[in-house]
């Protein structure tokens, strides 16, 4: 029999009148990084809810991911004007009436990016978890219901402990949230970019367009140290290097590819890459710091709304 047939039949065996009268939520076998596609979790609805939310802690309590149905609002690549890009797709959440299964992919939450972004030889993933104890929480219009779910290491792997593949989840995450903070300074540079050309119609003035094309140009060129975006399909790289995002993302990758500790080299390799973030967020800080006061004195003169430098990020809810 197959893991899924497996799977079924240990839910029928947890079948009782109770547990098909209201919102439940079924005991999850074990999941095995590597070998299982993800930890199955079968739960049945009530009637048809209007929202279904699961939610993955870790022993601390800390949210490692959260799926809902319907889905927390995210600005689509079509929405944004983009026909193509490489993120990471969010799974969707089965909320119909009766059983329902769906499989987490022992992941943390993908990456923070943007629309159009369109990486090479890696995507947005979460790392995956390392091994432990994680609880399953399931709401459905308010009824909340918890289960805990195991997940264990390859028991193959002699020579790998718990401890390494704990160092290697906290380092493919610190690589993630840099990865994340690179493309949080792409949506801020663009964010400014769109301020400047508002701006800039509102007010047809020579000396207001000379400030702002300079500006515009000075950060497009910071805003591609940290992104390739000439980018438009998995085919541009050929012709338009990789930068500073993608080469994080690669290397989380690399990290999180199989059960082992952090090879040496990919500490050094982060080190670098993250003294070039330091070194692109201090250019942006200080052109920033520079400009912005002249352009705004001028659009004050003009009497238009200033640019404040300020972009809403999208962040993840989680503690």
């Amino acid at each position: 029999p197959t893991l899924e047939m497996l799977a079924a039949i240990d839910i029928l065996r947890q079948l009782t009148p109770e547990s098909t009268s209201a919102t439940w939520l079924f005991e999850p076998s074990d999941a095995t990084r590597f070998v299982n596609r993800g930890a199955t979790i079968d739960y049945y609805l009530k009637g048809q809810p209007s929202k279904v939310q699961i939610e993955i802690l870790d022993a601390q309590g800390a949210i490692v991911n959260r799926f809902a149905e319907p889905p927390e609002p995210i600005r689509s690549d079509k929405d944004a004007g983009f026909s193509y890009s490489t993120r990471a797709p969010v799974p969707k959440l089965p909320a119909k009436a009766g059983m329902n299964r769906f499989t987490w992919n022992l992941r943390h939450a993908n990456a923070r990016n943007f629309p159009g972004l369109i990486m090479y030889g890696t995507d947005t993933r979460g790392p995956l978890v390392p091994p432990g104890t994680y609880r399953i929480r399931l709401t459905a219009d308010g009824v909340t219901r918890t289960q805990t779910v195991t997940v264990r290491k390859d028991p193959r792997l002699a020579d790998v402990t718990d401890a390494d593949l704990q160092e290697q989840a906290r380092f493919a995450l610190e690589i993630q949230e840099k990865f994340s903070a690179t493309n949080d300074a792409v949506v801020r540079i663009r964010t400014i970019k769109g301020e400047l050309a508002d701006r800039a119609a509102q007010r047809p003035d020579a000396r207001l367009k000379v400030i702002v094309d300079g500006l515009t140009n000075a950060l497009t060129e910071i805003e591609g140290r940290l992104y390739q975006y000439r980018h438009r399909s998995q085919k541009s790289p050929l012709n338009f290097p990789n930068q500073l995002n993608n080469k994080l993302a690669v290397l989380r990758a690399v990290v999180d590819s199989a059960d082992s500790r952090p090879t040496d080299q990919s500490y050094e390799v982060f080190k670098g890459l993250s003294a070039q973030f330091d070194q692109h967020l201090g250019a942006l800080d200080a052109l920033l710091k520079k400009e912005l006061p002249p352009l705004n004195k001028r659009l004050q003169q003009l009497k238009v709304a200033p640019v404040t430098g300020e972009a809403r990020v999208s962040r993840p809810t989680f503690p």
